[in-house]
């Protein structure tokens, strides 16, 4: 796979959803901290990291639609401006309630966001599989540039200047970002604008209708569980061991340098590797690097099995997003990629809650080892994918 067969358009792209996503890769590590150190139970910051994901998971269908009515750029601008805002009120009011409302909308601000970027890329790859995955791989890596040094440079600001002036850092970068969206073209060839009026729009219907891509969405939910439960657990572990909040960046960011890596010869990967044999390998690797980090007390050997779940985590998810794409109805892309989001979005809701209620009670090794677990069940149901029964 040839980078010159990407469209210039994508680079633009990408770049615009790096800034969006420093406010979230930045933003929940400092809003995590935020309520630890103002004397909050681990429990009570699940329930803040799962806030991030309760807007997307009410209305993410409803942007899908959107974005297949109206296209792409109105839906990216709307969601970069909910992001500003977000990141503004805990600047202006400070206290726990703005960071309440900060999780919730850039939460709603950053999925709406790559939601209209997944559509687009989908339909601008014309129906080519390979130069599809590559391209959904190749906007994520903007994400994982972002996601590398979005926790370092929250911890740092945390550690020096304090919270309300990570969170106004964080609001002019993304300020900077909706500015410059004014400026490049974002849509790419092949953008279409307008589903099918007489295909059905139940989300029941359209979930009876595709088996492959019932088997997909599940993998995917189970997939982001994972990525939900290290952006919180790890947070909170190293709140426990007494790392300053530099070292949890840090670590956080060795997660977003693995995710960069698989993301940069994923063009090789999709030649060699099927799609669904590399979710079954990553999600076996990522159960075992669940099971052996609250054994791992050194912050370095932390980094190392941070960068093990970015590097497999981050090549999972865009064979994940192409999967979906080839078992969607024909002109319901948005549609499916939004009821990917709501169930992606309800896990992240509910997981960190779950597991840090979880770690509160029992201890890392049992919250640790559920997410470890998780991976192993959501293996088993790619193996199925790969293999599928006969009918």
């Amino acid at each position: 796979m040839s980078f010159r067969r990407f469209p210039p358009q994508l680079y633009a792209l990408m770049a615009i959803s790096l800034l969006c996503h420093v406010t979230m890769s930045g933003g929940r590590v400092t809003a995590g901290l935020y309520v630890l150190r103002a004397g909050y139970s681990e429990a009570w910051a699940g329930v803040l990291f799962g806030l991030y994901s309760l807007l997307p998971v009410l209305i993410s269908l409803r942007i899908g639609r959107l974005v297949d009515r109206v296209g792409v750029t109105p839906v990216m601008r709307g969601a970069q401006a909910v992001l500003l805002f977000g990141l503004l009120v805990p600047v202006l009011w400070p206290g726990a309630g703005a960071v309440v409302v900060t999780a919730l909308a850039s939460g709603l601000g950053f999925n709406a966001f790559m939601l209209a970027a997944f559509v687009l890329v989908g339909q601008a790859s014309g129906g080519d599989r390979a130069l599809r995955t590559s391209m959904f791989a190749w906007v994520m890596l903007g994400n994982s540039v972002s996601a590398i040094f979005g926790p370092a440079l929250a911890g740092a600001l945390i550690d020096n200047g304090g919270f309300r002036v990570t969170f106004a850092v964080l609001a002019a970068i993304v300020g900077s970002g909706l500015v410059a969206g004014r400026f490049v073209p974002l849509s790419l060839p092949g953008e279409t604008l307008g589903a099918d009026p007489g295909q059905p729009r139940s989300i029941w219907l359209l979930l009876r209708e595709e088996q492959d891509m019932q088997r997909v969405l599940m993998v995917s939910a189970l997939l982001a569980v994972g990525w939900d439960a290290f952006q919180f657990l790890v947070p909170a572990i190293g709140h426990q061991r007494g790392y300053s909040a530099t070292q949890i960046g840090l670590i956080m960011s060795a997660f977003a340098v693995g995710a960069f890596a698989v993301r940069l010869v994923f063009p090789w990967l999709t030649r060699h590797v099927g799609e669904w044999r590399l979710v079954i390998t990553a999600l076996l690797v990522n159960a075992g690097a669940f099971a052996l980090m609250p054994a791992s007390v050194w912050p370095p050997l932390m980094m190392t099995l941070a960068f093990v779940l970015g590097f497999c985590t981050g090549g999972a998810q865009p064979s994940v997003l192409s999967l979906l794409h080839q078992s969607a109805p024909p002109g319901r892309a948005g549609e499916a990629i939004g009821l990917r989001a709501t169930i992606n979005h309800f896990t992240g809701l509910t997981s960190p809650t779950v597991f840090g209620t979880v770690m509160a009670v029992a201890g890392a090794w049992v919250g640790f080892g559920a997410v470890a677990i998780t991976m192993l069940g959501a293996a088993q149901l790619a193996r199925r994918g790969e293999h599928p029964p006969a009918p």
